[in-house]
């Protein structure tokens, strides 16, 4: 039971000051990413970076990775993570460059 002189007028209980002003403890709260298995880190790549759609570069101008629905700001995190994230990337997607190459500053495919 709460002591009933702490209760306020609306019935609430009253919070002591001291409860308030007090600041948390200085400590991180990181995820320990990399101690996880690394079957478990590639899943998460997978999720982030892996899709059933053909990526399709279609002119010689880069478009922000969004438009593909990928997660692509894992791959600077750090080397280990980038590393291993490039190879679900490049390893488990299907690209096509069929047109990125006609536009890439060749001739016109009708000269």
């Amino acid at each position: 039971m709460s002591d009933p002189a702490a209760e306020t007028a609306s019935g609430l209980v009253a919070t002591p000051a001291a409860v308030l002003t007090e600041t948390p403890p200085n400590t991180p709260n990181h995820f320990p990413f990399m101690r996880l298995p690394p079957e478990l880190r590639l899943m998460v790549y997978r999720y982030l970076l892996k899709t059933d759609a053909m990526i399709q570069l279609a002119s010689a101008r880069p478009l922000p990775c969004h438009h593909i629905g990928l997660s692509t700001a894992v791959l600077r995190l750090n080397r280990q993570i980038s590393s291993e994230a490039l190879s679900v990337l490049y390893g488990e997607n299907k690209f096509s460059f069929f047109k990125f190459i006609l536009t890439a500053g060749g001739p016109s495919p009708d000269a």
